[in-house]
């Protein structure tokens, strides 16, 4: 197969850190046909109201000044036939006008388009007519789809399930003993506090379980017993708090791909979240207790059971790290090579035919 160039672009999120985003899927790109120019594109600050005039992005769109500088340099790229693909990774942000442009200008480029968000925020994050000209739709769970598939054909709609660093996010080489149970929550995007806070309440009396919470945000968690809050954690110190961890819990308000979830599965951790369809195609089975509307006595409940039978908590968190391991970023690549070759064979032979 002849060359493929890619130009990618990803918003870059100030609280990721370096082994977290879906852009880690081209650290493991070792395919010598196929070379990819990935742009970050950090928020604007300015003219975004003008934007979205300009852009006819919904008007609760984070498209931002940088994305429509990054969009410029796209439709430069496009007229002097500079990449055969192009990728947005984070389309809620950085999906425009180019595919509009590229498609009137008849580019030979085929276009993608990965988002992460689920349906219910969609609506007011992305223009139908941006997306009505993408060649691929790719979504995180299979929750977005019928949602995509309202403005494209579904052949041009497909789940690509998220990875994970299982290099790094690791389990602990051999376990501390402890006189705890630890309960480890980390991240803010979606997470149900105050469904948190309800469980922490109910195993008040219970003085062998801690609670740690890793997040920058406020959660109304603050002051609660046996509850130790981190903020601006390194990556390193992330890693040892889910190797020192018993379990995550992880109850959400909603949800697609989630970092912590994969994190925590990669630690070799037993999961307890929220009854999803999205949550149920990340973890796989035996790896988790899920409960349905984050109900606070099921929860806790869940927490202790898997606490009180140490032969379960093991086979959960064996579970964890393997069900992690079909996710790796290594083997995330491998699918999305081949997805890039689908693209550009489709594109020869058209370009044959006509």
């Amino acid at each position: 197969m002849s060359r493929i160039r890619v130009r990618a672009l990803y918003t870059r999120y100030a609280h990721f850190g370096p082994y977290a985003g879906f852009h880690q899927v081209f650290r493991h790109l070792s395919t010598p046909h196929i070379a990819v120019d990935a742009t970050p594109v950090r928020d604007g600050t300015l003219i975004d109201a003008a934007l979205q005039v300009v852009s006819r992005v919904p008007r609760r769109s984070w498209y931002k000044s940088a994305d429509l500088a990054a969009e410029l340099t796209l439709a430069f790229g496009a007229l002097t036939n500079r990449f055969d693909i192009v990728h947005y990774l984070d389309g809620e942000h950085s999906l425009g006008f180019f595919p509009r442009f590229a498609r009137a200008r008849r580019s030979a480029a085929r276009i993608i388009g990965t988002f992460h968000q689920p349906p219910e925020m969609l609506q007011g994050l992305v223009s139908r007519d941006a997306v009505a000209a993408l060649d691929l739709v790719m979504v995180m769970s299979p929750t977005q789809e019928a949602f995509f598939r309202n403005w494209l054909p579904p052949e041009r709609v497909r789940t690509f399930l998220h990875g994970v660093e299982t290099d790094f996010f690791r389990p602990a080489a051999a376990a501390s003993p402890r006189s705890t149970f630890r309960c480890v929550t980390v991240g803010h995007w979606l997470r149900d506090w105050p469904a948190i806070g309800a469980v922490m309440d109910r195993l008040r009396a219970d003085t062998t379980m801690e609670f740690h919470v890793v997040t920058n945000r406020e959660t109304g968690l603050e002051g609660r017993d046996r509850i130790v809050m981190h903020r601006r954690v390194s990556d390193e110190e992330l890693l040892r708090l889910y190797q020192t961890s018993d379990l995550l819990l992880l109850p959400l308000t909603s949800a697609t791909a989630n970092n912590s979830l994969l994190e925590g599965l990669a630690c070799g951790l037993p999961i307890v979240s929220t009854d999803t369809p999205a949550v149920r195609a990340y973890v796989g089975e035996g790896t988790a207790a899920l409960v349905a509307g984050n109900r606070p006595d099921a929860l806790a409940d869940a927490i202790v059971a898997i606490r009180e039978d140490g032969d379960r908590r093991a086979e959960m968190g064996r579970a964890a790290r393997a069900r992690a391991e079909t996710l790796s970023w290594p083997k995330r690549t491998a699918a999305l090579v081949e997805i890039y070759e689908e693209l550009a064979l489709r594109e020869q032979t058209s370009s044959a035919a006509s």
